[in-house]
This record gives structure tokens, C-alpha cells and sequence, in this order.
């Protein structure tokens, strides 16, 4: 499953992998078997923004001062990602440039 794959990918450079679930959570959670990470949820009607908030506050509760990999699992709809990302999809330069409010 892509999800396993988005894991292994990033596995070797992380100490500790956050994933969030929203739709099919069980169902992805049982796709990455036995690999060890920390569950969070997210509003599955929300868009997919609101998970990456969601996750950044989960790894910073779990170290705050961490660097921290974004990895998506799955291909979200681009009209989805706020205006200060999706310009960047596709650029040989692409970068995310969003505050993430509240993380202190």
C-alpha cells in the first residue's frame, strides 16, 4: 500500500513517525502492520491542511525542538492545499512556506 511505502521511505532518517488518520483510519493503521508509530486523528471532512496541523502538534508534543519530515501517505486534491502551497507543486523549487499557528 502507498501508505506502507510513504513509512519506509522516511523510516531510516526519523527517531519517531507520526501518522494521522482520517478516512479508512483502521484501515490504514492495519496497513502498517507492525511498524511502530503514534497515532493521531483528524476531521476527515476537513481539508487535508488541517492534518498537517494536526501531526506538526503531535511531533511537537513529543519533542519541540525535533526537526520534522513531512511525508504525505496518499495524493491529496491540489484545490485543497492553502493558496501558500499550491502555487509550488510541481516546481523544480517547490517549497512549503505556512505558518503553523499555536505551536509556541
Amino acid at each position: 500500500p502507498l501508505i506502507a511505502a510513504a513509512y519506509d521511505a522516511i523510516h531510516p532518517i526519523c527517531d519517531e513517525i507520526v501518522v494521522v488518520l482520517g478516512h479508512a483510519a483502521d484501515e490504514v493503521a492495519a496497513a502498517l502492520a507492525d511498524r511502530p508509530f503514534h497515532r493521531v486523528t483528524s476531521d476527515e471532512a476537513a481539508p487535508m491542511f488541517e492534518s498537517i496541523r494536526t501531526g506538526v502538534r503531535a511531533a511537537h508534543q513529543l519533542d519541540p525542538s525535533a526537526t520534522i519530515v513531512l511525508q504525505p501517505g496518499d495524493h491529496p486534491d491540489r484545490n485543497e492545499l492553502p493558496a501558500v502551497i499550491a502555487p509550488h507543486i510541481g516546481s523544480s523549487r517547490a517549497r512549503i512556506r505556512a505558518l503553523l499557528p499555536g505551536l509556541g
